[in-house]
């Protein structure tokens, strides 16, 4: 098959363009013919176009700042996809965010004029529920606006729709979308960028007693805070009953600095911007990691790419009782999940803590092959092969 896979990610270095792109590697793996066109990171920028493991890269020019063309609102990615549409036959294409101007037309004209078949790829919910309600910029309220307006409408033109949750699934199933068009597909480690170490190998490399308890809280920010506030309030009780309880945390230091001030050093540990064996090292070192979800429509909708880190390293997770993620820690019995309630969370964690329920290994094991872009690449292709 000829696949035309429409990116409105920047080459950034992001998780979320890591997986496209070896989506796209995988896909020709397949034997496809796959191309990708993704925006430029650079402005001002002519485009460019090669060949590298036998996918087309294809980057589009560009003359504006990168915040009015990213996600998918460039005029000339716009027109760069179409011109691609124009002049080849694809058999599939394949878009992430959908609803998006530079991603919807070019997929719509290619089934119209080509009789391609469609695919959105939705990683997240927009409109106001979701994305489009932490939005506070100028530019923001605009994208949220449009948000509003066109993210569930435009999805009726797609042949297929690949959801990144049963939750965002069951938005459509409650607008009347048929469920044969509809894929649940979860989101995907990158196992070429962690390592993980035994604990105690850790400790000595970072220099962490073997004493402390470690609870690992990653990638937080101001967008995170009403996720973590409750977490952070339980662990700043129980750091008094347990003395050697301490917090790693990553993220945006002017947040960290702000949220955790004087206990960075003692029952904090923030380091900053780590290198990415420190950072594998210090994960390693955790003997839970964190990921507290206020259960609200924009996370029960999304795929936390630390989730999947958290999988790979193989340490319980203490997590909210809804969602996908609450349900394969269950599923697989790799972690915690906590009442989102002041009282009740601080409870369950106290109990986690003193009573070290077991773990079960086996369950890391089959979860992070599950959770392979290989294995997630492989029920595209049963999609893709339905048509």
């Amino acid at each position: 098959m000829k696949i035309l896979l429409l990116n409105e990610m920047m080459n950034s270095g992001s998780v979320s363009y890591y997986i496209r792109e070896q989506t796209a590697i995988e896909l020709s793996q397949k034997g496809h013919a796959v191309t990708m066109i993704s925006p430029s990171l650079k402005s001002p920028s002519f485009g460019t176009s090669f060949i590298k493991n036998d996918v087309k890269y294809v980057f589009s020019p560009s003359l504006l700042p990168a915040k009015y063309r990213r996600g998918g609102f460039g005029i000339l990615d716009l027109l760069t996809k179409l011109y691609y549409i124009i002049t080849n036959k694809f058999n599939i294409i394949h878009t992430t965010s959908g609803h998006r101007p530079s991603q919807f037309i070019p997929s719509v004209a290619s089934q119209k004029i080509k009789k391609s078949k469609i695919i959105d790829e939705w990683w997240e919910w927009y409109d106001k529920e979701g994305r489009a309600g932490t939005r506070n910029s100028f530019i923001g309220r605009l994208i949220g606006k449009y948000d509003d307006l066109f993210e569930l409408r435009l999805k009726k033109y797609y042949d297929h729709i690949i959801s990144i949750s049963s939750f965002l699934q069951k938005r459509l199933t409650d607008n009347g979308f048929p469920k044969k068009k509809l894929t649940v597909l979860y989101g995907a480690i990158n196992s070429e960028k962690f390592i993980s170490y035994s604990i105690n190998e850790a400790r000595k490399k970072t220099g962490i007693s073997p004493d402390d308890i470690i609870i690992g809280l990653i990638a937080v920010g101001e967008l995170d805070h009403e996720d973590n506030t409750l977490f952070i309030e339980s662990f700043l009780i129980l750091s008094e009953k347990y003395p050697r309880l301490r917090l790693f945390v990553t993220g945006e230091k002017k947040y960290i600095l702000k949220t955790f001030g004087q206990l960075i050093g003692t029952k904090v540990i923030y380091k900053g911007w780590l290198n990415i064996e420190s950072y594998n090292l210090y994960l390693s070192s955790c003997n839970y990691f964190a990921l507290p979800l206020n259960p609200v429509p924009r996370n029960l909708g999304r795929w936390p790419h630390k989730f999947s880190e958290f999988v790979f390293m193989e340490r319980p997770i203490i997590t909210n009782l809804l969602g996908d993620q609450a349900e394969l820690v269950r599923k697989y019995k790799i972690g915690h999940c906590l009442d989102y309630n002041s009282e009740v969370f601080k409870t369950s964690l106290d109990e986690i803590l003193s009573a070290k329920v077991m773990i079960d290994v086996n369950g890391f094991k089959i979860l992070k092959n599950e959770l392979t872009i290989k294995k997630r690449v492989e029920r595209m292709n049963d999609i893709y092969s339905q048509f």
